[in-house]
């Protein structure tokens, strides 16, 4: 849903793909779940892929690509060198060359939070930090970043709740609430980035909206035992119609 990037001269298109359904829990489908939350590379002639970089690995926080990657020409190490970019809703914006899809900059696979209490679900021990560029955006959320100006009834109302959410990068989801930070949205948005290059500047619209994510186990809601199939269609009906209708063919 983020549309593509084609390169003419190399005839390369860079097709972001979305996260891997369900969005929320993947107590289903075990592993990394490639090829979802990836960037391709892909013989536009041909479709051949080339390479492909994935950016969360088994992806329970709905951190897909946000944007079409941009193009741009960056001096490296004294060469020149034809990179694509990728903002991201995380905050972190990965930098390739076009070519081979090395990182121009090191990532390091680092060490995330997998202790959950959901039943089957497995989360992947790393993630995909960039050394650089630092983020573009807040990556964490907690009592010094709350209102000032509440009064101190709604203050202490908003830290009670506060205190009772799990917090922080990649923290699993949970039955108690697990504050989504950057959100669901973002971090980088739809619109994604646009280069300067005259200046060299990479300009991105960025969010900061932290949001709360409760898990339920269905058969514990009364009169809401329902198979995945049923599930789905409600949670279509609910949530996706008014935009996609219902023949799923659009609006």
């Amino acid at each position: 849903w983020m549309g593509m990037t084609v390169d003419p001269k190399s005839g390369t298109a860079f097709v972001p793909l979305g996260s891997v359904s369900a969005d929320f829990y993947g107590g289903k489908r075990k592993g990394t779940d490639l090829y979802g939350d990836c960037l391709l590379a892909l013989d536009a002639a041909t479709g051949k892929l080339k390479w492909h970089y994935q950016f969360i690995h088994h992806d329970t926080w709905d951190w897909d690509p946000p944007s079409a990657p941009v193009l741009l020409t960056v001096h490296h190490d004294g060469k020149s060198i034809d990179a694509v970019a990728q903002a991201t809703k995380t905050g972190y914006v990965f930098l390739f060359d076009r070519e081979n899809g090395k990182s121009l900059f090191p990532v390091v696979e680092t060490p995330v939070d997998t202790v959950t209490e959901l039943t089957g679900e497995k989360l992947w021990p790393t993630q995909p930090i960039p050394a650089k560029p630092l983020p573009f955006v807040r990556q964490s959320f907690g009592e010094k970043d709350l209102n000032p100006y509440l009064s101190k009834e709604e203050y202490a109302d908003v830290k009670q709740k506060l205190s009772t959410y799990h917090t922080g990068m990649f923290t699993p989801q949970s039955k108690e609430g697990t504050l989504i930070f950057p959100g669901f949205d973002g971090g980088s948005e739809w619109g994604g980035p646009a280069v300067d290059p005259e200046s060299g500047l990479l300009y991105v619209n960025a969010n900061q909206m932290a949001w709360i994510s409760k898990t339920l186990d269905v058969n514990n809601i009364p009169n809401k035992k329902e198979n995945s199939g049923e599930a789905g269609q409600r949670l279509f009906k609910q949530n996706c119609m008014s935009w996609h209708g219902p023949d799923r063919k659009g609006g």
